[in-house]
């Protein structure tokens, strides 16, 4: 499979050079109208130019991949914008387009979210690590209590979901108390380590630490609207040991921002605060979001896909699944078929005839 991936790739770099090129030459540009496929570029009028491939069967083959020249302007390192690839609902003109489910899966209710639902997403620079670079790419999920069509505001954003791929330099992964404004707790073992959130991608482990980011600003504060909100962020525990890509249900990270929480040791409060904001299955995902977040430097940043699909093929069901009892245990063991794209298993029981409970989930061998 990486080879055929990687062939792939080139003959679509090659492609490449005879399409199309376009600038993106405002805030907002939708490129799949259907798909309410768009970039937002919010400094394209300061010298950091986005380019894509306008040509209509490689937006529909890589969505909204772009490449962007970033040239920090005005030689300070504070938070530039966050140029990207947006799927779903969109806004331009003053006007909210949401999303078409058909065409990308959203809006979607968290309660109706399975993991048929994948993001797809593969970034890439270049020259983005000299002493002066500051970015992380990130993928940001919308949610939003009010009606599937409405446009997501700021103030009922109450719980926010965002998955860190690449950074420029790695995360220094401690607490921080709060002492007003931002201030978090990572998810953590018994030991007080890091609790890893781990998926397994061709045999490989890969693993982000979870970061659960509360508010504290006084009234009359331009932030106080963000104190009911509770941010999540799951942030590579090593840069040198990424995935290729990612390709992977966005059920499977909403689930554990929910199973994480037992890894806190948080004051009363925030726990009740968590419980009551964090995936709750009213909420509607209406958009994702995959770009940049840039603050300093000179680099080529970029993504060479971005989409999400409804994957409708069910993988083949275990076979050959054996019990074994071992004095109050029973052992489980299955075969695995070589053809199928597996990430994890999930195993179920279910007494005498009664509703299946969830045993354990994330199990990434054959056996449990």
């Amino acid at each position: 499979m990486k080879v055929l991936l990687l062939f792939v790739f080139f003959v679509l770099a090659a492609h490449h050079l005879r399409a199309q090129i376009d600038t993106v030459s405002s805030f907002m540009t939708i490129i799949k109208p259907n798909h309410n496929m768009a970039f937002a570029n919010p400094v394209f009028d300061e010298g950091s130019n986005m380019t894509y491939a306008s040509d209509t069967s490689l937006i529909h083959l890589n969505g909204a991949a772009f490449s962007m020249h970033y040239i920090n302007q005005d030689g300070g390192s504070n938070f530039d914008g966050y140029p990207s690839g947006i799927i779903g609902g969109v806004k331009k003109a003053g006007v909210y387009y949401p999303g078409n489910y058909s065409a990308c899966g959203m809006p979607v209710q968290l309660q109706n979210l399975e993991l048929d639902f994948r993001i797809k997403w593969k970034t890439f620079q270049l020259n983005a690590n000299d002493l002066d670079d500051k970015w992380w790419a990130t993928i940001n999920i919308i949610f939003d209590s009010t009606a599937s069509n409405i446009e997501p505001l700021g103030i009922n954003r109450d719980f926010d979901l965002v998955i860190q791929f690449e950074r420029y330099e790695q995360d220094v992964l401690a607490d921080n108390p709060n002492t007003g404004g931002a201030y978090w707790w990572f998810a953590r073992d018994s030991t007080a380590a890091i609790k890893p959130f781990s998926l397994m991608i061709e045999g490989l482990e890969y693993q982000w630490a979870v970061r659960y980011k509360f508010f504290y600003y006084p009234p009359g504060h331009p932030n106080e609207t963000k104190n009911d909100k509770v941010h999540i962020k799951f942030i590579p525990i090593d840069n040198n040991n990424l995935p290729a890509e990612l390709d992977h249900p966005l059920k499977t990270f909403v689930d554990a921002t929910v199973d994480y929480l037992q890894y806190l040791n948080l004051p009363l409060s925030e726990m009740n605060l968590a419980n009551q904001k964090v995936a709750t299955p009213n909420l509607w995902v209406k958009s994702v979001s995959a770009g940049y977040e840039i603050y300093d430097g000179n680099s080529t940043l970029g993504q060479s896909h971005f989409y999400t699909v409804v994957d409708t093929i069910l993988p083949s069901a275990p076979s050959n699944l054996t019990l074994t009892s071992t004095n109050n245990s029973v052992f489980l063991n299955w075969d695995i078929n070589q053809l199928d794209s597996y990430e994890s298993y999930t195993v179920y029981r279910s007494e005498n005839g009664s509703s299946f409970q969830k045993l354990d989930s994330l199990i990434y061998l054959n056996n449990y």
